[in-house]
């Protein structure tokens, strides 16, 4: 990697990060099988995850934005060997679009193949930081996650990380009763599974949406109303 220049990230509020801009070869990225979008989905490899994005309903658009722009102009965040933290998706785009005209540089300059902007993260990288980065990123940002994810990553920020709801509001830009429905949900998802560890764990949407309704929030509240619904839940009572 040929590194450019040091740049300056303010993230968290703390010491200000500093990353250093690159432009390397798609050859050596990886993709991150640890990416809070495949939690879940229990990929052990590379081309598993590959697979898994490939597969998305909405991954024709980005292809096609990067084929028709000859390259991306956004850099991707990687670890100093190479996995990406964030922008998984234009890396497997990239690498389609390689297999598919990588001899025709008329159609994609080889420099869109060779020259991958990207950001460094420094080995050292608090956690914080970067839970809180990537919640800009896909929690309150550009391309959200799905509901699920979006609901475990704000889990993780408190409960692991031990953000308070205020915190997590000002540093990712959500208000603080988005954050804490999401962390409610999540929560109450984990007790579900906890007693009825064979259930998936997509059905976190009923509680989500359990939330939204005071009357059902309120309902949940009793230990012996909550073992009703979760039978509800399991006998397929809602759609």
């Amino acid at each position: 990697m040929e590194k450019k220049q040091s740049i300056l990230l303010s993230i968290s509020g703390k010491k200000r990060v500093e990353v250093q801009f690159a432009e390397v070869d798609i050859s050596s990225l990886k993709l991150g099988l640890f990416n809070p979008r495949f939690r879940h989905k229990s990929l052990k490899s590379e081309e598993e995850v590959e697979k898994d994005i490939w597969s998305e309903t909405d991954i024709q658009p980005l292809f096609m934005s990067i084929l028709q722009s000859k390259g991306i102009s956004e850099p991707l965040f990687i670890k100093h060997d190479g996995t990406v933290e964030e922008g998984n998706r234009r890396l497997v785009c990239l690498r389609k679009i390689k297999q598919k005209y990588g001899d025709n540089s008329d159609i994609f300059p080889k420099d869109g193949y060779t020259k991958i902007p990207v950001y460094i993260l420094p080995k050292d990288l608090d956690p914080v930081d970067l839970a809180v980065l990537l919640a800009r990123l896909h929690v309150s940002g550009k391309k959200e996650w799905d509901a699920l994810n979006q609901a475990e990553h704000i889990y993780d920020l408190k409960d692991v990380h031990g953000l308070t709801y205020e915190q997590m509001s000002n540093l990712i830009g959500m208000s603080r009763g988005k954050i804490f429905q999401k962390y409610w949900a999540y929560k109450e998802t984990k007790d579900f599974l906890e007693l009825h560890p064979d259930q998936p764990i997509i059905k976190y949407s009923f509680f989500e949406e359990a939330y939204k309704k005071s009357n059902v929030r309120d309902f949940l509240s009793s230990d012996s109303n909550k073992k009703e619904f979760y039978s509800w839940i399991i006998n397929n009572k809602f759609d």
